[in-house]
């Protein structure tokens, strides 16, 4: 259910052994540890990590009215972890840097007389 309702995705890796891993995240990475039956309530995209304890769920946010009309990408529900375990979050996941280097192509362009017409983030995924 937090594949489809909360952002989650639906590709998921499972990492276990020895080594050195690396990830990708944007902004700042938070590491919580969650003690048990510790719940915290994120926006699933900005979710990086988590040990194999943490458990998932999907909270429901502000209804549809949130859904539909919303402006900055907010979904209708939050994804909740629940401890005991760590988790990892990231401060600006993919959506939101985009939003945020969309803005700041535009503003470039209008200052440079160029068109001021907005950034189709489909275009900044190639």
């Amino acid at each position: 259910c937090t594949a489809c309702c909360a952002g989650m995705g639906c590709v998921r890796q499972k990492l276990n052994g020895d080594g050195v891993t690396f990830l990708n995240a944007s902004g700042t990475v938070i590491k919580k540890s969650l003690g048990d039956g510790e719940v915290l309530v994120v926006d699933g995209p900005s979710l990086v990590a988590w040990d194999a304890s943490i458990g998932f769920g999907v909270q429901a946010t502000g209804g549809m009215c949130v859904a539909c009309f919303s402006r900055s990408g907010e979904a209708c529900c939050n994804t909740t972890v629940k401890g005991p375990g760590d988790v990892w979050i990231q401060s600006m996941n993919l959506g939101k840097l985009k939003r945020n280097l969309g803005v700041i192509i535009t503003m470039k362009k209008k200052a440079n007389g160029g068109g001021g017409a907005p950034v189709d983030h489909e275009t900044m995924d190639r």
